[in-house]
C-alpha cells in the first residue's frame, strides 16, 4: 500500500537522499544493523515467495479445490479444473467422461467430510496451531541469520552448522500438531478414496483402471501437494497415501463397510496417529470392537 500511494503522488514522494541516522547508530557505523534489518523484514517475503511457488506447482496438477485434505472457507460452489482433468484422462487412456465423473464424485464426498462441522473445526484449529508455531520457528531462523549478518566469522558459524539452524524448525509441539493434522487427513482421504471407487464400480466401465490410476497419481512426488503441505506441517506422500488405505482396509476387515463411517460422526471418532496405524485401537476406543 505504501508503494502504491508513492506511486500517486509522483516524483516529490520519492526521497532523493537517505539520512542514515533514521537508521540507529549502528547503521552509520557499519553494515551490521542495516543487513540484521534487512534479514528481519525479507522473512515474511520469503514465506509468500514459499506460498507462491507452492501454489504455482499445485495449480498444474489440481482437480479441484480438495487437492489437499484440508476445509476451505463455506460455500456451496465446487471448483474445478477441467483442463488438469482433460490432460489426466488422456495420459492414461481413460475415457475423459468417466474420469470426470471420478473427480466429481470424489470432490462432493470430500465436501461433505470437510463440511462437518466437528471435521471443520478439528482441521481448523490444528491448522492454526501449527501455522503458529512454523511462523515462530521461521522468525527464529531469520533473528538468528540477521544477528549474525553483522559479524562474518558469526555468520560463518551459523551457516556451517545446518541441522542445529533448522532444529527450530521442528519442536516437539510441531512434531505432536503435525502428526496429529496428518493422521486426520490420512484416514479421512483414504476415506474418501474408498468411497469414490465403490461408487464408480457401478457407474464405469473400468473401475479398475481408474482406480489404479488416481492411486498412481496421488503417489506421485508432486512438487505443489508436498510443498503446500509441508507449508502446515502436513504429509501427503506415498506411505501416508498406503498408510490411510491398510487403515480403511484394516477397519473393513475387522468391522465392514459401516464402521468407516464413524470416522466423522464426531469430534471424538476422529482417529490419532496410533489409531491410523493399528484401526483396532480405533475400532476399541469408539466402541465398535467386541
Amino acid at each position: 500500500m505504501q508503494k502504491f500511494e508513492a506511486q500517486q503522488q509522483g516524483a516529490a514522494a520519492v526521497p532523493t537522499t537517505l539520512d542514515l541516522s533514521e537508521l540507529g547508530e549502528d547503521a552509520t557505523g557499519g553494515l551490521g544493523g542495516l543487513l540484521s534489518q534487512l534479514a528481519v523484514t525479507l522473512g515474511p517475503v520469503f514465506l509468500g515467495m514459499q506460498f507462491g511457488s507452492a501454489a504455482g506447482h499445485l495449480a498444474q496438477r489440481a482437480f479441484g479445490q480438495y487437492a489437499l485434505p484440508l476445509p476451505w472457507p463455506e460455500s456451496t460452489t465446487l471448483l474445478l479444473v477441467p483442463s488438469n482433468v482433460a490432460r489426466f484422462a488422456e495420459d492414461w487412456s481413460l475415457p475423459l467422461q468417466e474420469v470426470q465423473l471420478w473427480v466429481c464424485v470424489r470432490e462432493l464426498s470430500m465436501h461433505a467430510v470437510m463440511t462437518r462441522p466437528h471435521v471443520r473445526a478439528s482441521l481448523s484449529t490444528l491448522l492454526a496451531d501449527a501455522s503458529a508455531h512454523a511462523a515462530a520457528a521461521q522468525r527464529s531462523i531469520v533473528e538468528r541469520l540477521g544477528e549474525g549478518m553483522g559479524d562474518p566469522k558469526s555468520l560463518e558459524d551459523v551457516l556451517s552448522d545446518p541441522e542445529a539452524l533448522l532444529s527450530d524448525l521442528i519442536t516437539p509441539e510441531q512434531r505432536n500438531l503435525s502428526g496429529a493434522l496428518t493422521a486426520q487427513t490420512t484416514a479421512l482421504a483414504a476415506y474418501v478414496d474408498h468411497v469414490t471407487a465403490r461408487i464408480a464400480e457401478s457407474l464405469t466401465s473400468n473401475p479398475a483402471a481408474l482406480k489404479e490410476a488416481w492411486y498412481r497419481y496421488r503417489i506421485e512426488e508432486g512438487k505443489g501437494e508436498q510443498a503446500f503441505a509441508g507449508l502446515f506441517g502436513l504429509d501427503v506422500g506415498r506411505d501416508e497415501v498406503d498408510r490411510g488405505r491398510a487403515f480403511v482396509q484394516g477397519v473393513i476387515e475387522r468391522k465392514g463397510e459401516d464402521a468407516l463411517t464413524r470416522l466423522w460422526a464426531d469430534e471424538f471418532s476422529l482417529p490419532t496417529p496410533a489409531e491410523v496405524d493399528a484401526p483396532g485401537l480405533w475400532l476399541a476406543r469408539i466402541g465398535l470392537l467386541d
